[in-house]
């Protein structure tokens, strides 16, 4: 086994380890000094103001750091306006929110600081509230309430997930390659694709001529890439392009059901988009040609969005100073609280680790049993080293245990009975 961390072992029986291979010592070091890379922190929440509207449960948002195509979480994000009344009046309820999102992240937007970035997405009014996950937008229409919040995050959470496993195909055909292919592969099973927010280009297409697979995957894939698609596990994916549009293929060498789409003759290029029929595109698969149709076809949704509106304050500015000044003294209490409560949090942990420590005084770090295995009896993942000791001491013929700790970040430990 390659042992993740020294191995700590509990008497009678045992033996000392007084040597280890050079290239694990090489490893581990090598590791280390990995660790050690701080992480590049430019950008980041950091590039947005932090206003002490809200609290640091809440983070930051503006367009120099936005949740975008590649962002794997979902977001709770509030535009808001400190000149608004409202904004104040809901203010508490997504605090709460915020402290009991679970696996949402929550962020927000200042839109008297960030006016263009907040006309640029079409906000009208304060405070607005959008769930957003993977470039899918969900807007909140409700009671700006902690349970209508959390309602609509759970909701959000399932539809996006449902939306993601209908584009879940395993006929890849000629894009397999996560890294490189930003095309999405599609199946006849569940088509069409969800067609918002935005509208889908899709190829389709028989392999078998290798300068035709090649042109086919070559285009769709520049196509892609041109309106702001990623290959899904591109590292450190991030597309300076906004999403506009998202490509798709679909194999029809084993899908045979093609034909029931209205595809006859390949390679078949359409443009979909929803409340409409399907638009073909009747020339040859040419990157030029087909990114000219493809804006053409963008150009031809009709415009439903309203012209942008720079938000207006309802309050005097006295009245904004006054409620600025009762939201930042709240942000503050707020942090105290959260202080306070890792403070405690922290006690709870020194007391358990204390505790622990005074359980475990009988292991021995850099030994192992001999022979590792207890016959009928297999290694298993436990927590701790107590842990083991505990199921050691409910098992027959048990004389003692071994255990590896995890690596930091790592999964539970292993140890053999």
């Amino acid at each position: 086994w390659l042992k993740s961390s020294w191995p700590t072992a509990f008497f009678p029986r045992g033996r000392v380890f007084v040597a280890m291979r050079v290239s694990l010592l090489a490893a581990a070091v090598l590791l280390g000094a990995e660790a050690g890379k701080k992480k590049s922190t430019k950008g980041g929440s950091k590039s947005c103001a932090h206003t002490g509207f809200y609290s640091k449960k809440i983070v930051p948002l503006c367009e120099a750091h936005f949740p975008d195509d590649a962002s794997k979480h979902l977001w709770l994000v509030q535009f808001y306006h400190t000149g608004i009344q409202k904004v104040y009046d809901q203010r508490e309820e997504y605090e709460k929110f915020a402290r009991n999102s679970g696996d949402a992240k929550v962020g927000a937007v200042d839109c008297a600081q960030n006016v263009e970035f907040c006309a640029k997405q079409g906000i009208r009014e304060a405070p607005t509230t959008r769930a957003i996950s993977r470039g899918r937008v969900r807007d909140f229409a409700g009671e700006h309430t902690f349970e209508h919040f959390e309602a609509f995050a759970a909701e959000s959470a399932k539809r996006f997930k449902e939306m993601e496993e209908a584009l879940k195909c395993n006929e890849k055909g000629l894009f397999s390659d996560a890294l490189k292919d930003a095309t999405v592969p599609l199946c006849t099973k569940s088509f069409p694709p969800p067609l918002e927010p935005v509208p889908w280009v899709v190829g389709f297409y028989e392999t078998g001529d290798h300068n035709k697979d090649k042109t086919i995957r070559k285009t769709l894939n520049r196509v892609a890439e041109k309106y702001g698609n990623l290959p899904p596990k591109k590292i450190e994916a991030s597309s300076k392009k906004p999403l506009k549009m998202r490509v798709g293929a679909v194999d029809c060498t084993k899908q045979t059901d093609c034909e029931s789409l209205g595809i006859t003759t390949f390679p078949t290029i359409r443009f979909y988009r929803s409340g409409a029929e399907p638009t073909t595109f009747d020339s040859f698969v040419d990157k030029d040609e087909l990114k000219q149709w493809a804006d053409a076809q963008l150009k031809s949704i009709p415009e439903e969005t309203p012209p942008p509106v720079e938000l207006k304050a309802d309050m005097s500015e006295d009245e904004q100073k006054a409620k600025q000044a009762e939201a930042q003294e709240a942000s503050e209490g707020e942090a105290g609280e959260d202080a306070g409560r890792d403070a405690g949090d922290a006690g709870e942990k020194t007391k358990e680790a204390k505790s622990t420590k005074s359980e475990a005084s009988c292991f021995t770090k850099g030994t192992e049993m001999d022979p590792l295995n207890l016959e009928g009896q297999a290694r298993s993942d436990e927590a701790d080293a107590a842990s083991c000791q505990k199921r050691c001491a409910e098992t027959a013929g048990c004389g003692g245990v071994s255990f590896w700790g995890k690596k930091p970040g790592g999964a539970a430990g292993r140890g053999p009975l």
